[in-house]
């Protein structure tokens, strides 16, 4: 018994009475220390709360601030602009039309943007932030991409202005120039200083029906002016075609494709570099690298071996980008020049990884809300 009357009152009492004889039993310091311990027991919860509260009462704002905002974005952050194919497309060809544009969008880093067909299938809308509105001729250009050799070229000139238009001569009525080899645009002379004979066949040269160009591109490129709009419109890939460069300062023509776009397997914008004195130097100017398909290497390296000595042109939706002097075959990738920026080569590498547009689009002026008539 003894034993047992000894024992700890806190063992044998109830928690509650354990707790409050510890405490009476305690001396003051140590009620102080427990005081204190309890009190930053109850700050450490305090603290994180606290906390809590500080980040929930910044964040509902932002987050009904940023739905408000999200609500209202077709009225205020998005364009809509209406495009009209040139000519009818079937509803694979619009569901293909619609597929490229947004493969274009994502290369030229577009966020956002949403593609829809009209319920009558004769137009499309076009959807995208009203910062990227800038984009949209790029984004709806045909992006024909075409490797053609220089027939000839010439200064551009201003072009007369008459009163009816001219009459198409017969064949037999144009002389045929004699195409010359290598005509750099800096040196070329101007068409009214050139004579134009009639080739003479010769033993060595092979005159096919396709090796002079057609009496109306002839005439074409006779009377082409470059000042008011440098972009004569592509030409079939088949066919001969006349065309400016970018500067409107040369007028060239061409001969039927010998490398289009479909022949390209990818694209992308670059600086490349010189070697100099055992060094590489950047040369400080963008370019767009072309790498070819297997049979677009093929037709590729072809068209260098016919055209060593010569001019072949790079065409981009009717303009002429540039139109280097073939120095050797190639047996590998293209690369197109012509004082692009860093943007305006990585717009160019981004439609030629997307592809030609099977129909060429015109674009109506953006607009704050989406016309009905569209779907979803």
């Amino acid at each position: 018994m003894s034993s047992v009357a000894a024992a700890s009152p806190l063992t044998e009492a109830t928690p509650a009475g354990a707790a409050v004889s510890a405490v009476a039993g305690r001396s003051p310091a140590a009620r102080v220390l427990a005081d204190r311990r309890r009190a930053r027991r109850r700050l450490a919860w305090l603290l994180p709360a606290a906390v809590v509260i500080v980040a929930l009462a910044v964040t509902i704002p932002l987050l009904l601030v940023n739905r408000v905002l999200v609500g209202n974005r077709g009225a205020a952050d998005m364009r809509y602009v209406v495009l009209t194919p040139q000519r009818e497309l079937t509803a694979q060809g619009l569901g293909g039309t619609i597929d490229l544009l947004e493969d274009r969008a994502a290369g030229l880093g577009i966020d956002d943007v949403e593609v829809r067909a009209a319920a009558d299938g004769k137009s499309l809308l076009l959807g995208l932030p009203a910062a990227d509105v800038g984009l949209i001729a790029t984004l709806t250009a045909p992006g024909r991409l075409e490797f053609r050799e220089v027939y000839t070229s010439g200064l551009a000139e201003p072009g007369p202005q008459p009163t009816a238009a001219p009459a198409v001569p017969s064949p037999a009525a144009v002389p045929i120039p004699t195409p010359i080899a290598t005509l750099a645009p800096t040196a070329t002379p101007t068409r009214a200083a050139m004579a134009w004979p009639t080739p003479t066949p010769t033993a060595s040269t092979s005159l096919s029906a396709d090796a002079t160009p057609p009496a109306d591109v002839m005439y074409a490129f006779g009377a082409l002016s470059c000042d008011a709009a440098p972009n004569v419109g592509p030409a079939e890939a088949q066919d001969w075609t006349v065309a400016c460069d970018k500067d409107g300062a040369v007028t060239y023509l061409l001969k039927p494709a010998a490398v289009v776009g479909a022949d390209v397997k990818s694209a992308s914008a670059g600086q490349p570099q010189t070697s100099a004195g055992g060094a590489n130097i950047n040369t400080g100017q963008w370019v767009v690298n072309v790498e070819f398909t297997g049979s677009g290497q093929k037709k590729f390296t072809q068209l260098t071996e016919d055209t060593i000595g010569k001019q072949t042109a790079i065409v981009l939706d009717g303009v002429v980008q540039s139109a280097p002097t073939t120095n050797d075959r190639i047996p590998g990738s293209a690369q197109i020049s012509g004082s692009f920026t860093e943007s305006e080569a990585r717009d160019l590498a981004a439609v030629l990884n997307a592809g030609a547009l099977a129909v060429d689009l015109v674009a109506g002026p953006p607009a704050t809300t989406a016309p009905s008539g569209f779907g979803t």
